[in-house]
């Protein structure tokens, strides 16, 4: 009798041990659903400003336009600086002319018509690097996505000349609910997909989870939908070779952490 027990609660612990094994076992094979969102991909964008006041004499670039970092967007005709620049070479040939004029004068002379010298060459250099500012150039390598102003209108300093996208770096918000947000994670990669391109998968990679959750976003289709709180997720998406434009809906799915 006793040697039965014994053989029971063996058999018993080992079918505990074999199906928690195979529990976990089968856990670990079993297909995980993926979550999913969808939103729509946005390019970093860079306002570029005039930095001076003056009026627009030349725009060099269109809308849709690709462009180098450097190159050139707009000219500006700043009649002031231009004046600024001539008063200062004034300014250097009149020093120069006095420190002739004291060389054998006292110590005092000298040093004040060398202090004026210097005075004129710092506001010549003021002015060369406000003429420079008349030339507009792209900070970045990128898309001109708009151009705000027009030849022949006035500009001041902040006046918005142009915005350029930079296509390196695109990137999809997508929204999840606060039951799923616990099943994301930085740096899980993601499958992308897009309507333009339907036979092709793209990739990126998760690289910012909101820290506070929001009511979804108006653009989002149902009034259902919009009054839900959800989180905010970043998906920074893998180079496409030009294939992925801002503006462009896109599918994000994702295996969920366990």
């Amino acid at each position: 009798m006793r040697k039965t027990v014994i053989v029971l609660l063996t058999v018993i612990i080992l079918t505990a041990v074999g199906g928690y094994f195979g529990y976990q076992y089968y856990q670990s094979i079993a297909p995980t659903s993926e979550l999913s969102a969808s939103g729509i991909i946005e390019a970093a964008e860079v306002t570029i400003s005039s930095q001076l006041s003056g009026t627009i004499k030349a725009i060099k670039t269109n809308e849709g336009d690709s462009i180098k970092q450097g190159e050139q967007l707009a000219i500006i005709d700043a009649p002031l600086m231009k004046a600024q620049k001539q008063q200062a070479e004034a300014g250097i040939i009149t020093a120069n002319a006095d420190i002739k004029q004291v060389e054998n004068g006292s110590d005092a002379e000298k040093e004040a018509a060398q202090a004026e010298l210097k005075q004129a060459q710092a506001q010549l250099d003021a002015a060369n690097i406000q003429l420079d500012y008349t030339r507009v150039k792209s900070p970045i390598k990128g898309t001109v996505i708009s151009i705000p102003i027009n030849k022949g209108e006035n500009v001041i300093p902040g006046t918005p000349i142009a915005v350029i996208a930079d296509l390196s770096e695109l990137s999809v918000d997508i929204y999840i609910s606060e039951k799923q947000i616990g099943k994301v994670k930085l740096g899980r990669k993601v499958t992308v997909e897009v309507d333009s391109y339907p036979k092709t998968k793209f990739s990126g990679k998760i690289i910012k989870i909101a820290n506070k959750p929001e009511f979804t976003p108006a653009n989002i289709e149902t009034k259902e939908q919009r009054v839900k709180l959800v989180y905010a997720v970043t998906v920074r998406l893998a180079h496409s070779g030009d294939k992925l434009k801002p503006g462009m809906p896109a599918d994000i799915s994702f295996k969920p952490i366990r």
